[in-house]
């Protein structure tokens, strides 16, 4: 089992709009990249602020792949960051969904609010310090804890997850029941179809080498259903990934290891992929 973890999010959560637009346009370019940090918080302070804060922070929100002169966008930033560009209303709407999917796979505070009308701070604290001690780890100091929990706290307002009164928060409604009717909407087949259009049209700028990087099939396919309207997550795209296998006689589906360490790579039966090819089954 996964241990849970508290993200460590040291931006304050009205800045990822701005933020997340500045990855966006200058994220392949560290040195720009910087500059617009820095601007953006009227600093000078690059270990504290670009270094300390806003790359700690997008890293984990999942919203940058690489590392040193090489991040970037990942899928899910690229996601958010189409989505602010519609609207504040919709880049909320985003961020709650990737905010829940990442509470989800930690602690789940957001279903330990579910079922409780009010919930005191302190109530929070102790469940996250529960978990951890039956868990068999060791809980994270006072300090620490309040530190990191409060701040996670201030995104889920943000994305309309949860709202706060004084010490208390309770479950946003209206916001949460959006996340799920948004969670879980593609049926399979109609992800196989858009899926198999983008692998071709990935392959035939690859000059026909089969294999395509699980990132940039990510990339198109998510790209294409926000077309739609649907917002299609990273955690999403591999769950209907490992769904295929139901659904498809005609082709073999064959996928390839990482030749080094990696990130953001595709989570299938146990095992890590960086790549996949698609052959019609003989």
């Amino acid at each position: 089992m996964k241990h849970p973890e508290m993200p460590v999010l040291k931006m304050p959560p009205k800045y990822i709009c701005a933020a997340m637009q500045i990855l966006y346009h200058y994220g392949e370019n560290r040195s720009e990249l910087r500059e617009h940090v820095l601007a953006m918080f009227n600093s000078t302070d690059e270990k504290s602020v670009f270094r300390g804060m806003y790359v700690p922070t997008m890293r984990a929100l999942g919203l940058t792949m690489g590392f040193g002169q090489e991040i970037r966008c990942s899928s899910n930033g690229r996601l958010l960051f189409e989505a602010y560009s519609k609207s504040n209303n919709e880049g909320k709407r985003v961020l709650g969904k990737l905010l829940v999917e990442i509470d989800e796979d930690n602690y789940n505070i957001v279903g330990f609010l579910k079922n409780r009308f009010v919930t005191e701070y302190k109530s929070i604290v102790e469940f996250i310090t529960q978990t951890d001690v039956s868990l068999g780890l060791i809980p994270l100091s006072d300090t620490v804890a309040n530190e990191r929990i409060r701040k996670f706290m201030r995104y889920l307002i943000e994305g309309r997850i949860v709202k706060q009164g004084n010490s208390q928060y309770v479950l946003d409604e209206a916001g949460y029941q959006q996340t799920e009717v948004d969670t879980d909407v593609i049926k399979v087949s109609e992800f196989w179809n858009v899926l198999f259009t983008c692998y071709n049209s990935i392959k035939e700028m690859k000059a026909g080498f089969p294999s395509v990087p699980v990132y940039q099939l990510r990339n198109e396919v998510s790209k294409q259903f926000y077309q739609r309207g649907i917002a299609l997550t990273e955690k999403e795209f591999d769950s209907l990934i490992n769904g295929l296998q139901l659904i498809q006689s005609d082709y073999i589906i064959k996928f390839s290891r990482p030749m080094m360490e990696s990130e953001k790579l595709l989570h299938l039966g146990g095992e890590v992929y960086s790549g996949m090819a698609i052959f019609k089954r003989e």
